[in-house]
């Protein structure tokens, strides 16, 4: 996150700030475990005194759900940046380009 802090010397004063976010959380404990389970069923008879037979077949299944995380969030020390007009920084893979600097605020671009 970057903030507009004010205009110091005509420059614009931004803060950014960063949050490391700590977790136990992989692909593997949070995709949930579904179990088969088969059946077979079988039966065997007389009907009008002829011998019958039969077999079912079926499955069903359990679900197991992903087992509670842990995460933990800690800011990170804030970086304050001096730009004029003209001047540029990266953030998070894109550029943040200052245009004009007024008393009270700040024309920018994200490239």
């Amino acid at each position: 996150m970057v903030r507009f802090l004010g205009v110091e010397g005509g420059r614009a004063a931004l803060e950014r700030s960063d949050l490391m976010i700590e977790t136990n959380a992989t692909t593997m404990n949070q995709t949930p475990l579904v179990v088969p389970h088969a059946s077979r069923t079988t039966v065997a008879g007389m009907v009008d005194g002829r011998p019958v037979s039969g077999v079912a077949t079926s499955t069903d299944y359990a679900v197991v759900g992903p087992r509670p995380t842990a995460q933990i969030a800690t800011a990170r020390t804030p970086i304050r940046l001096m730009l004029a007009a003209g001047q540029s920084v990266p953030v998070e893979g894109r550029t943040l380009r200052i245009l004009q600097v007024q008393a009270n605020s700040v024309t920018y671009r994200i490239d």
